[in-house]
């Protein structure tokens, strides 16, 4: 079997991995403000290839109040959560493909200068508001 190609810039999931992946995406949509349950689907997926996977939160620098990604279906947030696995970030703004943790902000957000990004336990953001298998 042929295996697909895979650009440097983007996570070589498996098949199984990668429809994971994009089926956690298709349930928590950029629109949905379901970046938390979504990050805990990424993370249980990643997590086996990649021990060291783990939460990202991007949120705005004080005093501003809330985060714009640069994606048009996106609403403005007051912070983001997202999976940091194998030098790459994987949310519904970079699809299973990811993007590099290195270019993440400035391709993904406006004002990257005002945010502020840190590192989270997926599984204690919003647990009771978005259920993991939703």
């Amino acid at each position: 079997m042929k295996k697909e190609y895979v650009s440097p810039m983007s996570l070589d999931w498996d098949a199984q991995e990668k429809q994971g992946i994009e089926a956690a995406i298709a349930a928590h949509p950029i629109g949905s403000g379901q970046c938390a349950a979504l990050a805990r689907r990424v993370h249980a997926i990643a997590e086996p290839r990649d021990p060291k996977t783990h939460g990202l939160q991007v949120r705005p620098r004080r005093p501003a109040r809330f985060i714009v990604p640069k994606s048009p279906a996106a609403p403005r947030w007051f912070s983001h959560t997202l999976v940091a696995t194998r030098a790459h970030a994987v949310d519904a703004l970079t699809n299973a493909a990811g993007c590099l943790t290195t270019d993440y902000i400035e391709t993904h957000w406006e004002y990257p200068d005002q945010l502020i990004i840190e590192k989270v336990d997926v599984f204690t953001v919003d647990p009771n508001i978005q259920n993991q298998d939703a």
